[in-house]
């Protein structure tokens, strides 16, 4: 996976700030999006943000499954 940097991606650190598409996401071990606590980390956080995506998609998947 290429590595992000957060500038280009319009993150500007220790200033948190409502941005468009991020007032709904959640970051694993975060606090409220856009709120300091939640972003600290967000460098080490953003390579893992794909695969958990993508788990949590396959779970919600298998239990439709189930219900069927």
């Amino acid at each position: 996976m290429l590595p992000v940097n957060l500038r280009d991606l319009g993150f500007q650190r220790h200033q948190p700030e409502e941005r468009e598409g991020l007032s709904t996401t959640t970051i694993p071990g975060g606090g409220h999006p856009g709120h300091s606590n939640g972003w600290k980390d967000i460098e080490g956080i953003i390579p893992a943000l794909p695969f958990t995506f993508q788990f949590n998609r396959n779970i919600k998947t298998e239990y439709r499954k189930d219900m069927d």
